[in-house]
């Protein structure tokens, strides 16, 4: 079955903390951390990576050292020798999302941002347009954000990426239930549920499987620093 695991992040980490962590993760992992700009992205990075390998560690009993991962062709990254099982990670902001399960699963999250309609508005279908139009609804952005995560999640599921223009999918939510469509058409077998984490983000997992209603449950940094051994 699914299950929904988030960090929320109290940036920045305390130097002696990351470099107590970082070799934790591979030295591929370590590269690319080391390649980050800003602090704060290298952090984010980091404890993304340490999420995902404590939900392996505690899901499927791996040990650290054991966790292998090699690129799709799409270079979404795949647990080695996974035996079905599928993770999908996000981040923004403050949060950290990791959805796993056994089969394919998507995982989105976004903050809110400052947006400007006419930037956005050719990624989103005639349908969402009308619906989210700033004239007539003052909340747009944070719309935005949860209609984008939903599409985002599906998109993810499927191993799609970007392939399918976003202006093509359609998102809404009624009563708390999601639905997708694309050109007009209502997709079928797909099962996404949206989170609002907190009022600065959105959130959406999707399953292509139906799925009971979940939360997700919130790890600290330190709980997850206490799991990760060096490998």
């Amino acid at each position: 079955m699914i299950e929904i695991e988030a960090v929320k992040l109290n940036i920045p980490i305390p130097p002696e903390i990351f470099r107590r962590l970082l070799p934790c993760v591979g030295p591929e992992r370590q590269e690319a951390i080391a390649r980050f700009r800003f602090v704060e992205d290298a952090q984010r990075s980091l404890i993304a990576d340490l999420l995902v390998r404590d939900v392996i560690g505690r899901r499927l009993g791996r040990p650290n050292d054991k966790i292998e991962f090699v690129r799709e062709p799409n270079r979404k990254p795949r647990l080695k020798e996974a035996g079905g099982f599928e993770f999908n990670l996000s981040h923004s902001g403050a949060w950290i999302l990791c959805a796993s399960d056994f089969g394919p699963v998507g995982a989105d999250v976004e903050i809110i941002r400052d947006f400007n309609w006419d930037d956005l508005k050719d990624t989103l279908s005639a349908e969402e347009r009308e619906q989210l139009d700033p004239a007539s609804r003052m909340d747009w952005r944070s719309a935005f954000a949860a209609h984008w995560t939903i599409k985002e999640s599906y998109l993810k599921a499927i191993g799609e990426g970007l392939s399918i223009p976003p202006s093509e999918l359609s998102a809404a939510i009624e009563n708390g239930a999601v639905r997708l469509s694309r050109n007009g058409r209502t997709i079928r077998g797909v099962f996404i549920r949206a989170f609002v984490p907190d009022p600065e983000h959105r959130a959406a997992v999707c399953s292509l499987r139906e799925w009971p209603p979940a939360g997700w449950s919130v790890r600290t940094v330190e709980e997850i620093c206490s799991r990760c051994d060096k490998i």
